[in-house]
């Protein structure tokens, strides 16, 4: 389970950002992390966990590296080959972890194969939006195929809701969480809880 483990893993102590009466937390709308930043960097934070969209993720990074916050990110929004490859320098060594089966597996399960394939022939980018939007969709069909012939808008919810064992093809790991991704420079790297030698570097 990607949580307590991997932290403790990661810091030797917390200083939690965003709850409670010492807490660092910017507005989901911001834009400007400066004081943000500054304020992590006096408290010695050492771990920072946001949940902001890539631009977001971007700006607060900067601001990191700008004001010389060494700090390992965990990033749980980030699974965007172009995006990592294109700001490598920003994100060495961070922490992200993936609800799905990663795209770089060497054995790779039916619904990734079909899913890429598909994403390739169209040419789609492959990313975790796309991967969501795949997934919903095999959901749906797999309630309006058990469904059928007859179907109603009641009996696919029905349907949909019956099913307990759906893994996308083996895109989904069931109930079991999976292993934390680490950011290695310009590529995603599958070897789980490994960490980069110069994590936190520029």
């Amino acid at each position: 389970m990607v949580g307590t483990a991997l932290l403790d893993e990661l810091v030797d102590e917390f200083v939690i950002v965003g709850a409670g009466r010492d807490a660092v937390a910017p507005s989901v709308r911001s834009t400007n992390f400066s004081t943000d930043v500054s304020q992590m960097k006096d408290k010695g934070v050492d771990l920072v966990a946001s949940c902001l969209d890539n631009n977001g993720t971007l700006t607060l990074a900067t601001e990191m590296k700008k004001q010389g916050l060494d700090a390992t990110q965990y990033l749980p929004n980030v699974y965007n080959h172009r995006f990592i490859k294109e700001n490598a320098r920003f994100f060495e060594g961070s922490y992200t972890a993936t609800f799905f089966t990663p795209f770089e597996v060497k054995q790779k399960p039916k619904g990734l194969k079909d899913f890429q394939k598909w994403m390739k022939s169209g040419d789609f980018d492959e990313n975790e939006s796309s991967l969501a939007g795949w997934i919903n969709a095999d959901l749906f069909y797999q309630g309006l195929k058990a469904a059928a012939p007859k179907f109603t808008h009641q009996k696919v919810v029905d349907e949909t809701n019956k099913i307990t064992d759906y893994t996308a093809g083996g895109l989904l790991p069931g109930r079991e969480q999976s292993e934390p991704m680490v950011l290695r420079g310009s590529s995603l790297d599958s070897s789980p809880r490994q960490r980069s030698a110069s994590a936190g570097g520029p």
